[in-house]
């Protein structure tokens, strides 16, 4: 499958990706939007995390066009993302993953901008976006009928997806964030809804990969592990997942030998002596891993331990307790 996304670009090492096949900037100069091939550096790190979101969640034969619009700033223009789709339109791309979103439904250009979403549609393109963060208010283009939205949930398993066709936002994932390895080579970790569209749209190209013939509202409902849910309750609430997580923070599962070598190695990471409780989450002794700070910590671990885990499939809920994290090493 060949999907352009639409961001801020990628880092530049990314660049010599077999994986990405061009890309190009568009963007303000002197009042008026330019078109510039074969640049598309990322600044501010989103469009890299997106990008190796999908690529963990698609298909290895899946190539990645990239259409820079976001600055540094994480900012663009409904005019800038036009004359993006419009670019797109004329391409052979199959999916066109977006991470932005318009909340006010009559803000100048929406009419132009939901004329090409459907038009797009009807070149049996894909369109797949990630809904506004912390809210259930509809945004767009994630609700247009012609475009596939995805808003966030919170649960255990990692690839959880919910559908519904009849729903204005479609599709609800796994918003939990993942650590991926940001600009610079800085590790982050990145969630979401940003993340949760990446998921959908890179589980979705894997199985249009794999059918040919493929109806993708089939290949939705297929994915996912849920097709009716209320908003309210079920998806404002992440009751369960927040008890699933603090129940295994609680009980002693290995030896005290095993906390205090992970409590050491922690406090020195940490550089500090800390009175941290083993069998409590971190995040409840007021202790939040940054992404880098993860990184460092989970390869000295690596050290300690002999043992060499897998850093792409590290999510926040990982090292949310001292259980999750020995899990890492010793739950094999």
């Amino acid at each position: 499958m060949k999907i352009a996304i639409i961001d801020s670009g990628v880092e530049k090492k990314y660049r010599n990706n077999e994986s990405i096949i061009g890309g190009c900037t568009f963007k303000y100069v002197n009042n008026n939007i330019v078109f510039i091939k074969d640049k598309y550096i990322d600044e501010n790190g989103h469009g890299t995390n997106t990008f190796q979101i999908l690529q963990h969640y698609g298909g290895e034969k899946n190539t990645y066009y990239i259409v820079k619009i976001l600055d540094k700033n994480n900012e663009t223009s409904i005019e800038i993302l036009i004359q993006a789709l419009k670019h797109l339109m004329q391409s052979d791309i199959d999916i066109i993953h977006l991470s932005l979103a318009i909340v006010e439904e009559n803000f100048p250009g929406m009419m132009e901008l939901k004329k090409i979403c459907n038009n797009i549609s009807k070149k049996n393109k894909l369109l797949i976006c990630a809904q506004k963060n912390k809210t259930n208010i509809p945004s767009y283009p994630a609700a247009y009928e012609s475009v596939i939205g995805v808003n966030s949930i919170y649960t255990n398993s990692h690839d959880d997806i919910w559908y519904n066709s009849f729903q204005t936002i479609q599709c609800y994932a796994n918003a939990v964030a993942k650590l991926v390895e940001g600009l610079n080579g800085k590790y982050v970790f990145f969630g979401g809804t940003s993340k949760s569209a990446a998921v959908v749209t890179g589980m979705v190209s894997k199985s249009m990969e794999i059918e040919k013939n493929y109806d993708v509202q089939d290949i939705l409902y297929r994915l996912a592990v849920r097709h009716k849910w209320d908003i309210d309750s079920d998806v404002d609430s992440s009751k369960e997942f927040r008890n699933y997580n603090y129940e295994r923070s609680i009980r002693q599962k290995y030896s005290s030998e095993v906390y205090s070598l992970v409590k050491r190695v922690l406090c020195e990471v940490l550089n500090k002596e800390a009175q941290i409780d083993c069998f409590k989450p971190l995040p409840e002794q007021n202790i939040f891993l940054d992404g880098e700070t993860c990184y460092i910590f989970l390869k000295a671990l690596e050290k300690e331990f002999s043992v060499e885990i897998d850093l792409t499939n590290i999510f926040y809920t990982s090292v949310y307790s001292f259980n999750s994290i020995i899990d890492l090493f010793l739950e094999r």
